[in-house]
This record gives C-alpha cells, structure tokens and sequence, in this order.
C-alpha cells in the first residue's frame, strides 16, 4: 500500500476503517513442556536388514481406540548423517494432542555401503510398506498417511508422498 495509490487501492481496501493497523504486534509463543509429549507408548522394529546394517523405524503411537492416521518423518542431514530421533518432539506431540501415530525412520546414509539416492527412496518405502503390513498391530490407518521431512529428509518425504496414493494433506 502506497500513498501515492491510495485512491486506486481505496476502491479495493479502505486501510483508514482498519481497527489497530498501526499498534505493534508482539507475538507470544506456545512453548512446549514436556506434559505435552512425553506420554507416548514407543516402540522400535527393524524394518530392513543389510549386509552389514540394520534400518529401524520408532513407532510413537497415538493413544486412540480406533485406528489412526499415521505421519511419517524423514530426518535431515545432508544425506550423510543424522537420525530419526530429530523429530521425536513434534512426533510425540502430534501422538498425544491430536491422536496421529508418528513414524521416525532411519534410512541409508551415503557413508554405508551401497549408498545412493535411489536406496535411501527405496528404505523410505519399504518403511511405508512395514507399517502397512503391520497396521492392525499398531493400530494405524494405512490409507490415512502423510510425510514430514527435513533437508535431505524432505526430499524423500516429497517424493514418498507422490508416490504413496494414500497421502493425505494434514492440516491442523
């Protein structure tokens, strides 16, 4: 909005009859506390076996009577390095408050052997494949899934969820 514009804009937008457009904002930040995650059941399975290394997921189950949708979470890291405890808080969290089972997988990084984009895809799918196999057990809906990642995490995190037709827009 400039007022040089301001009858043009005025046609649009009247800025004038705005209440409090000029008192400053301060937002005030939710911090969690650990109340609000910290009564999750948690569970691992190894999902996937290699010569010379196991691949885990961390199941962090919503505490519901019926099935629930289930979020996976891909850790970031450059590919390289990092784990699937990265996003243990927000998991946790989305368990206990809105009843959505969280999946923290582990896939393979570029310092073991065989490591390629293309595998470390394919342990993101066989993860999705595990926890379809073992949806009653865990009590998860698998045509209600969506995807989280971060950095390298969210590359396979986008590419899983076009590539799973069961993926959902979650939107809280």
């Amino acid at each position: 909005y400039k007022l040089m514009y301001g009858e043009k804009y005025k046609k649009i937008v009247d800025l004038s009859k705005a209440e409090d457009l000029l008192k400053p904002y301060t937002l005030e930040r939710k911090r969690f506390s650990s109340k609000d995650y910290k009564n999750v059941e948690v569970q691992d399975y190894i999902y996937k076996k290699y010569k010379n290394y196991e691949l885990k997921i961390t199941v962090d189950k919503a505490n519901t009577k019926e099935s629930s949708p289930v979020v996976f979470y891909c850790h970031g890291g450059g590919w390289a390095r990092g784990n699937n405890g990265s996003q243990r808080v927000l998991s946790q969290y989305l368990a206990q408050q809105k009843g959505i089972t969280g999946v923290r997988i582990e896939y393979t990084l570029a310092p073991q052997e065989g490591a390629n984009v293309e595998v470390s895809m394919q342990d993101i799918l066989d993860a999705v494949r595990f926890v379809r196999e073992h949806a009653k057990e865990l009590n998860v809906n698998p045509d209600r899934i969506g995807f989280v990642g971060t950095s390298a995490g969210a590359h396979l995190a986008a590419t899983a969820a076009m590539r799973c037709k069961e993926a959902k827009v979650f939107v809280g």
